[in-house]
């Protein structure tokens, strides 16, 4: 089923269906107006999520609602439309102000729909740089006169009465659990192929679901095997006794924020995770390796074991 607000798009999608031999319920409204009463276990979106003052000047792009109004009312809609166990995911923008940190923004929107959450801002753009984006987007950029410099100095202006320092770009990933009191993990990921898509999305959501889910008895009782895709990265700085570590970072390639900061007794610790024996046993021959006391390791490690297994450096292996 697909909804769109332009009766055109509707009439492509149309089209798109005929050639491609496919059924689509298409249906003309604003956000969930045309499915109202209805749940689905899967919804997508790329909204007209464009930040400005309100002027709905292209359909694709402007709600008519000032600044991130739209998307923040798209959330606040989606739970009631997931079935439990659903999923959504969608594009978005929001304002970022001056002395703020967008996660307080974004994070209390997501808060609010009592799902669990994955928020990735991919980018953030100045206000300056963001009109020209949406200018050169739709081609006016390109035109000449007046008009051009007025849209664009209303554009500057409503982002100054706002104290808008910025735009933040990124996707949003819902699930809706049992609970309404949803878990919230709020990523700023710019790096090449730190790209979330769906598959990744719902695999991060489903790790960090285990891991919250299990008590560290139960951790150190379970068998770990470390991503064939793991790289240790790490940074030495010269001395007079010669190099010494001051970061050891474990990455999974191609995985994004798939990233876990160790310390020694970590880097050996997972380094030696080959699913083989349980996490408590690995822990103990660690230990007295090293004339140390397992308890207090194992407090230390167990926080870092966590973070790797939901950014899928580490996997639980089935019993």
């Amino acid at each position: 089923m697909a909804t769109d607000t332009n009766p055109r798009a509707l009439a492509l999608a149309a089209a798109t269906a005929r050639l491609n031999g496919r059924h689509w319920q298409l249906r003309e409204g604003s956000l969930f107006e045309p499915v109202a009463g209805e749940r689905f276990d899967l919804i997508v979106s790329n909204p007209p999520f464009v930040v400005g003052d309100g002027e709905r000047r292209f359909s694709y792009r402007d709600s008519g609602i000032a600044g991130d109004g739209f998307c923040r009312a798209l959330l606040a809609g989606i739970r009631a439309h997931l079935n439990p166990g659903g999923t959504a995911q969608l594009l978005a923008n929001w304002i970022v102000r001056e002395n703020s940190d967008w996660r307080e923004r974004v994070g209390e929107w997501v808060a609010g729909t009592g799902c669990d959450a994955w928020v990735v801002q991919r980018e953030i753009a100045d206000p300056a740089e963001y009109v020209g984006l949406w200018l050169r987007d739709s081609g006016e950029a390109d035109g000449s006169g007046t008009g051009v410099r007025e849209l664009t100095e209303r554009w500057l202006d409503y982002f100054d009465r706002e104290r808008v320092r910025g735009i933040g770009m990124g996707v949003i990933t819902l699930r809706r659990g049992d609970s309404d009191r949803g878990e919230v993990t709020l990523d700023e990921l710019t790096g090449v192929g730190d790209d979330v898509t769906g598959p990744e999305a719902a695999a991060f959501l489903s790790r960090r679901a285990w891991t919250l889910g299990a008590s560290d008895a139960h951790l150190l009782a379970t068998r770990l095997s470390l991503s064939e895709h793991a790289v240790l990265e790490q940074r030495a700085l010269a001395g007079h006794q010669g190099w010494t570590t001051v970061l050891r970072l474990l990455r999974r390639e191609g995985g994004p924020g798939a990233t876990v900061q160790l310390d020694e007794w970590g880097q050996a610790l997972l380094g030696g995770c080959t699913g083989a024996v349980p996490l408590q046993l690995q822990i103990d021959l660690l230990a007295a390796a090293h004339g140390l006391d397992a308890a207090r390791l194992a407090v230390a490690v167990l926080p870092s074991i966590r973070v790797a297994i939901a950014r899928g450096l580490l996997h639980p292996v089935p019993d």
